[in-house]
């Protein structure tokens, strides 16, 4: 059988908001986003650890936190922009290398964001980037010169009026001869030549000075030849200094700066640990945000030093965020909705769609799909890469080949990890860092366990492949992580039951455990307690549920118990004639302290690969069953199945109402440990409920059960608020139609009342999204708030405008509305969304989802085409907003602005 694979979805970039469609590629718990968010933007600068193992999307994920703090920092103006730097470490060399690495991306990454390119403080580390890397070098010359010139003119009006008013003087003889004559007749010049000559020569001088001009000129220059050459001061302690006081200038500015420092997995552990030492100052200094992408071995040598003293990990990070690798189910909707396009044809040249191949084929694809996740390790990157390699090419189409024969094993061994990594998700007791390293380890032995090795196989095998073999019998294991050994036991246990439940390691054999360790005081009392925690269990059930099966239940020895449970395939246990199982429960509670007795009992379960966790799992698995069909089967409304199954999506039980063929869909956990729902599972809920609902056209429920068991007190109200508070604020229209319930073993009777209030509140519910919040109003103003330039968001009130391409209709398809006013509200109005094919010979086909503006909730909806067509229809809106459809495994992009119609007078 072949399938085909929409080859162009096969990207291993990391998340990027330009490319919308590829968004749903990479599933972030939104939990840790958006405290993270959240955190850089409103709380003190400090320092945190992104870890996981490489290609589970840490990268992905520090984009996303970059893009929402972008965005919510333009609706929160907390900041004039927020900046985030990043800084590759593949290698350390000293300090002065980290303080250039730190000085040239800020640089870079500010000459990328006008907003803070026109900052003064940028002007300040332009210089020190200067300083720092370029050989500054200034020459000048300089010398001395002087001239002196002397210039006269004459100008020939003026000379002649000026001397005319000059020669006046000449006249004056005449004058006084005139005037003193009649007075003194007898007196002349001629008797005073001297003062005649004076006259005239008076007349003369102050006749040329008038006319003549005289003009000097003094001019200097100078000029000194000197040259200068000055190169970079590259002290650590001055630079060091420098950028500290651009940092503040920034901060004092309103900028936020974000410093991400990756690919520290990619160092060699001796130099990480000198990188980590001279970074530490700067880290925990406040001044702006640091986050560390690390891998998986760092976070677990921080696990292992958090209770150290005074060691380095232990007092850097204030917050460590572990990326967790996929689930199973996640990977699958990447296949189904992003990457299969169909399966050959009879013809062979034909392509038949996903929604129309038959119960053979997507079992099929779904075995596929099922190898591709299992040899990838839940590894998203992993899981690309592995089917790129096995693409098969012809005229330019991209396919795989099946042979399900080769799936058999494969599929045994997802099932089987399957059923440990759903209880491994709920675990509060285990830290996020630990539990992924679980789930590798888990991984690792499937793949040992072989056909050639499953006979004979004991689960100290498993211990000896993942831990290493002990130096001595005393001795430990020769394992990085003593802390969790024995954690990486009890899942090793777990695998090795439930593989013999599945049939993967045969069950016949007595494998004969080693008991080295049966008379350690801690690990008998630790047994002790388990045997007589379980066997009280099973007693008060079966009294529950069996009440008539023993005359004197006091008096039953616990072998029957166990027997009666054995015989309703409740439990698988080995050999029950053992004398030591023939007394009653009561006294075992008399002799708790009984070493040599207990000592016995652990022997006896050793050589039968007992575990408790196992059987605790199996007990109320199949107490879950009972009371399904005690409480529905009664009723002839209801029909109960033991399991469904919607596109590959299983569920362990299922109900399903007769009349409105509506379904609750129920998963059961046991946890051995205390209880905590994180959002990951309630997006795993979510998705499969919106999967089965999709299938069917109507709405459904969906309820996990979880059984945990614990030494400490558990607070089972106040967990179940939470997860259930959790779902509502993920998705408002699914409140008390997706429902945690956690219950502790101890008050295991308490599950009656949740079923039967199942039954009575499970009612048919619409599918279609409504509006939870008033549209904004469209007015056509300009936006007061400028944008950000590496904003996604195009318009802040209507969130999808210009995320989807513009474009109505592309590629042979068109997303189209009808708007209508609503006839029962004078204020709303109605609209019908359809996308359609333009080319009868093309048609559309497979799933296509509306993007809606967030005031709807749900604010995405995924429709199956029916007829080449795929409709939203009775939206209700007071409101214009814009929509997006992604449809051909989401790699057409429609958009559309919904217009409203004139108001009705």
């Amino acid at each position: 059988m072949q399938f085909f694979i929409r080859h162009k979805n096969l990207i291993d970039f990391p998340y990027d908001s330009d490319k919308p469609r590829y968004q749903d590629l990479f599933s972030f718990d939104d939990e840790k986003v958006n405290n993270l968010v959240s955190e850089i933007l409103y709380a003190s600068p400090t320092c945190y650890l992104v870890s996981g193992y490489r290609g589970a999307g840490k990268t992905s994920f520090i984009q996303r936190v970059k893009q929402q703090c972008i965005d919510q920092n333009i609706i929160s103006k907390e900041f004039k922009a927020v900046l985030f730097v990043y800084s590759s470490f593949s290698r350390f060399e000293s300090k002065t290398f980290f303080l250039r690495k730190i000085i040239r991306d800020l640089q870079d990454a500010i000459m990328q964001d006008e907003s803070i390119r026109k900052s003064a403080a940028h002007k300040e580390l332009k210089d020190l980037y200067n300083r720092t890397f370029n050989e500054v070098k200034r020459e000048w010359s300089q010398s001395e010169e002087e001239t002196r010139s002397t210039e006269i003119s004459l100008d020939l009006k003026k000379f002649i009026g000026k001397f005319l008013i000059a020669t006046f003087p000449f006249l004056l003889p005449f004058v006084v001869d005139l005037l003193l004559k009649p007075f003194f007749a007898s007196i002349t010049w001629t008797d005073f030549p001297v003062a005649k000559v004076l006259v005239y020569a008076v007349s003369m001088v102050l006749g040329l000075a008038g006319a003549l001009e005289f003009s000097k000129k003094y001019t200097l220059k100078q000029q000194t030849n000197v040259k200068v050459s000055e190169t970079s001061l590259s002290d650590d302690n001055i630079t060091e200094y420098q950028l500290e006081r651009i940092l503040t200038k920034f901060i004092n500015e309103k900028y936020k700066l974000v410093f991400v420092l990756d690919e520290l997995d990619k160092i060699e552990q001796a130099e990480l640990d000198l990188l980590l030492k001279e970074m530490k100052p700067w880290l925990v200094r406040g001044k702006v945000d640091f986050i560390l992408v690390a891998g998986q071995k760092l976070t677990m040598q921080y696990y292992q030093l958090r209770e150290g003293d005074d060691e380095i990990l232990a007092s850097l990070f204030s917050k460590v965020i572990h990326i967790n690798q996929l689930s199973d189910q996640q990977l699958t909707k990447i296949f189904r909705e992003y990457l299969i396009i169909g399966a050959s044809g009879e013809k062979g040249d034909d392509i038949v769609p996903v929604d129309q191949l038959d119960s053979v084929q997507k079992e099929a694809a779904y075995d596929l799909c099922n190898s591709f996740i299992y040899r990838s390790k839940c590894i998203p990157r992993t899981f690309m890469n592995l089917l790129r390699q096995e693409l098969q090419w012809q005229d330019g189409r991209a396919s795989l080949q099946v042979h399900s024969q080769h799936f058999a094993m494969e599929k045994m061994k997802m099932a089987v990890l399957r059923k440990i990594f759903e209880g491994l998700a709920l675990n509060a007791d285990i830290p996020e860092t630990v539990r992924g390293h679980l789930v590798m380890q888990l991984f690792r032995v499937a793949a040992w366990l072989t056909e050639a090795n499953v006979n004979g196989i004991t689960p100290q095998d498993l211990y000896t492949y993942i831990l290493g073999p002990k130096p001595a019998p005393e001795a430990p294991v020769n394992y990085p992580y003593l802390a969790i050994v024995p954690l990486i036991k009890e899942c090793l246990d777990l695998f090795f039951n439930e593989a013999k439940k599945a049939g993967l390691i045969p069950s016949a054999q007595n494998a004969g455990a080693s008991t080295a360790d049966a008379g350690d005081n801690d690990v008998l009392k630790e047994f002790t307690a388990d045997f007589l925690s379980f066997m009280s269990i099973a007693d008060g059930m079966a009294a529950m549920l069996y009440p008539n099966a023993f005359e004197d239940r006091a008096a039953t020895p616990v072998s029957e118990t166990l027997q009666l449970f054995v015989n309703k395939k409740a439990i698988t246990f080995g050999e029950l004639n053992s004398q030591i199982l023939s007394l009653p429960l009561g006294f075992y509670n008399t002799r708790s302290g009984d070493k040599a007795l207990f000592t016995q009992l652990k022997e006896l379960l050793a050589e039968q690969n007992i575990s408790f966790t196992f059987l605790y799992q199996q007990l109320f698995g199949y107490y879950i069953k009972n009371r399904l069909e005690d409480t529905f089967g009664k009723d002839p409304n209801w029909f109960f199945e033991a399991a469904s199954l919607a596109e590959g999506q299983e569920t362990d039980f299922s109900v399903r109402h007769m009349g409105t063929d509506m379904r609750v869909l129920l998963d059961y956990r046991f946890v051995n440990g205390l209880v905590s729902v994180g959002s990951a599972e309630v997006e795993k809920a979510i998705d499969t409920l919106d999967d089965y609902n999709l299938q069917t056209n109507r709405g459904s429920y969906y309820c996990s059960i979880v059984f945990y068991r614990s030494t400490a007190s558990g607070d089972d109200e106040g967990a179940n608020l939470a997860a259930n508070f959790l779902v509502e604020k993920m998705r408002p229209d699914l409140k008390d139609r997706i429902r945690f319930c956690i219950i502790s073993i101890y008050q295991f009777e308490s599950l009656t009342r949740t079923i039967e209030n199942i039954k009575k509140t499970a009612t048919p519910y619409s599918l279609t999204p409504v509006l939870l919040k008033p549209m904004p109003k469209k007015d056509g103003r300009p936006k007061e708030t400028r944008l950000q330039e590496s904003s996604s968001l195009q318009d802040p009130d209507d969130p999808q405008k210009g995320r989807w391409g513009g474009e109505p209709e592309i590629r042979e398809r068109r997303l189209s509305a009808i708007v209508s006013h609503d006839p029962e509200n004078k204020g709303s109005y109605v609209v019908n969304l359809k996308v359609e094919s333009t080319n009868p010979d093309n048609p559309l086909t497979g799933r296509v989802t509306f993007h809606l503006h967030p005031g709807f909730s749900p604010n995405k909806r995924t429709v199956l085409a029916k007829g080449g067509i795929a409709e939203l229809n009775e939206l209700r809106t007071n409101g214009s907003f814009t929509v997006g459809a992604t449809c051909d495994n989401n790699t057409t992009m429609l958009e559309l602005e919904i217009m409203l119609p004139q108001k009705r007078t």
